[in-house]
């Protein structure tokens, strides 16, 4: 079995896919916070709207009588700005759920990439290691080389001297 498959390597593309992921809900969440932003501003002035409603529809209480049919008309918008706030409040609260859950996808793929970062240091750490072990055995191979040599050389004068031993004797 291979040092990458005892090490549970994680592959390059489901890297890159979780960066991607992460990448892609980083952007959503910009445009829920562009979203709600938008959402708080049209909120505080449809506020303003009702305040300037409300001052209004004080002064027309003094003027009750004769501006009657006026009256009805403000209150029939006052009912209608109640209810797009409280639609607003229903979407802004919506928002702030998918923000949430976009919040909690974000800590889910951090989750991920850490112990994937950490594989890629432990991996690039054994390589190096790896490396340092190759070297330090070419050394010792180079060494070795170079002995076997020199022993070759020293048989071959050995056996030149044996030879000429041998003829002498002869």
């Amino acid at each position: 079995m291979s040092l990458m498959k005892r090490l549970g390597y994680v592959k390059k593309e489901r890297y890159e896919e979780a960066v991607k992921e992460r990448d892609e809900l980083g952007s959503r969440i910009g445009e829920f916070e562009a979203r709600t932003i938008y959402l708080a501003k049209e909120r505080d002035n449809l506020k303003q709207a009702v305040e300037t409603l409300e001052t209004q529809t004080s002064s027309l209480e003094k003027e009750k009588n004769e501006l009657e049919l006026t009256v009805g008309t403000l209150e029939g918008k006052a009912s209608y700005f109640e209810k797009e706030r409280d639609k607003l409040r229903n979407l802004v609260g919506e928002l702030e759920a998918k923000s949430s859950d976009l919040a909690k996808e974000r800590d889910n793929l951090k989750q991920i990439v850490r112990p994937l970062e950490d594989r890629i240091s432990v991996l690039e750490k054994e390589r190096n290691e790896q490396k340092l072990t190759v070297q330090t055995l070419k050394g010792k191979i180079s060494y070795f080389e170079k002995e076997r040599d020199e022993l070759s050389n020293r048989i071959g004068q050995l056996e030149a001297r044996s030879n000429d031993l041998v003829k002498e004797r002869d």
